[in-house]
């Protein structure tokens, strides 16, 4: 049967001519890639980033999931610069609740390489170089049967930490299945994704056009502009609803209208962008999928909320903020918690009105996600003490200085990852006392004294 390319409407196809357009201008030259499924691939050397200090990396994924069978059949394309050398497993993970992932081979500029997969962690033998370099692993992943951030339940796949990606900076995917357990570098992202006829694929990415060939049908994505990772869901039967917010689509996919939720997360965009800076993509969806016992969850362009629980407009607009405080500005939700989620439940204070200071949890905040020993711990003090550590920081800088600290760390790290020490240099410049740092960040004698 013929293969065509159905494009959604005359914007978007415009849209995406011209973004195909900007971003061939912006590479130097067109790198040839190992051919997938007999078919030769050409990937674009990343481009500069918006601030001209890095090459993105790029994220070809080509990948084949049967909902019936719960698997995955994919090829990942990575184009960069440096160290491709580790790669984290989130699958393979706790995180991953059943979820298994194999590789069946690894690359490197089209000649095979030495490779070793231990658990959650990848590692490939590849040489570091100034020059970009085309990595290519071809990938399994079993998706379990699961309400999870990873799993299927009944018609609905949720696709997160599905693939395997880069790890910034030697981080692993922390031992738990709360939380946040892994993070990672901002990149641009092209994803085709062939799922039978009769499945929909919502994504945290443009869709650029879809594709059909016999009983099956390829989705095509594109991230606009680097994102942190490609996290999908694949469904039937939605209905969605739609609305805008200025350059941004908002839509919402459910079995039902969700137009009070739809209209919260439209007020919170505009809001957080008047505060912390625009918001560069031209989607935002939220989807309702069966998440077990979590209220929602984020990522990049993409919000999935409880379909199981009557959804909470804080919720929603909390995660609206994880799209600057996780998102457009990176940090390490492993270890430093307390900025991400500490920020999204600040913002989602401040989006409310509130000012009533929370109460601080029985732990520092600064401890890695295993030192919780569980999900309630965590919550209690990433949560509730990382809002009090942000309220006291607003009482000690003052609501606007501790706004120009948050807009000028969002136009100094955008699509960067920040260290917990930039953050707490950047307010001690703005009059954070040291009383309020030692109560939620303790350290020992010896620090205190090299301070």
């Amino acid at each position: 049967m013929e293969k065509y390319v159905e494009w959604q409407n005359l914007e978007e196809m415009g849209m995406w001519k011209r973004f195909l357009v900007a971003f061939l201008l912006a590479t130097i030259a067109v790198v040839p890639c190992l051919p997938v499924q007999g078919v030769p691939v050409f990937i674009p050397a990343p481009p500069p980033d918006d601030h001209g200090q890095n090459a993105w990396p790029v994220y070809d994924i080509q990948a084949c999931y049967d909902p019936g069978s719960g698997l995955i059949r994919g090829d990942l394309l990575l184009a960069g610069q440096g160290q491709l050398t580790q790669f984290n497993i989130p699958a393979n993970a706790p995180y991953g609740a059943g979820a298994h992932l194999t590789v069946q081979g690894v690359w490197c500029d089209g000649q095979p390489v030495p490779w070793d997969l231990q658990g959650d962690c990848l590692q490939v033998t590849s040489e570091e170089t100034q020059y970009t370099k085309i990595l290519h692993i071809s990938f399994q992943t079993q998706v379990p049967q699961k309400a999870n951030r990873l799993g299927c339940t009944g018609e609905t796949s949720v696709l997160a930490g599905w693939y395997p990606l880069l790890s910034p900076a030697g981080a692993r995917v922390a031992e738990v299945p709360y939380g946040e357990p892994y993070f990672a570098e901002a990149a641009i992202y092209r994803v085709q994704l062939t799922v039978p006829c009769g499945y929909q694929v919502v994504a945290g990415s443009s869709l650029t056009g879809v594709g059909h060939d016999g009983d099956t049908r390829t989705w095509h994505f594109h991230s606009q502009h680097p994102i942190r990772e490609f996290a999908c869901v694949v469904s039937k039967d939605w209905q969605v609803t739609e609305t805008r917010a200025g350059h941004v689509r908002l839509r919402a996919y459910a079995d039902q209208a969700r137009t009070a939720s739809l209209a919260t997360a439209k007020k919170a965009l505009s809001f957080f962008q008047t505060i912390y800076g625009s918001y560069p993509y031209e989607y935002l969806h939220l989807v309702w999928v069966p998440l077990g016992d979590l209220a929602g969850m984020e990522y990049p362009g993409l919000i999935l909320l409880n379909s199981t629980r009557v959804t909470d407009p804080q919720v929603v607009v909390h995660e609206v903020a994880h799209q600057w405080w996780y998102n457009l500005v990176g940090s390490d939700s492993c270890r430093e918690a307390w900025i991400d989620e500490g920020l999204a439940e600040y913002s989602t204070r401040l989006f409310f009105g509130g000012h009533a200071l929370a109460g601080a949890g029985p732990a520092p905040i600064n401890l890695s996600l295993e030192e919780y020993k569980n999900r309630a711990a965590y919550r209690l003090v990433v949560y509730r003490s990382g809002l009090a550590f942000w309220c006291q920081a607003e009482q000690a800088c003052g609501r606007q200085g501790l706004q120009d600290v948050l807009r000028a760390l969002q136009e100094r790290y955008r699509f960067q990852i920040v260290r917990g020490e930039e953050v707490l240099e950047y307010l001690r410049q703005y009059g954070l006392p040291a009383e309020v740092e030692m109560k939620f960040f303790p350290v020992s004698e010896a620090e205190a004294d090299l301070r």
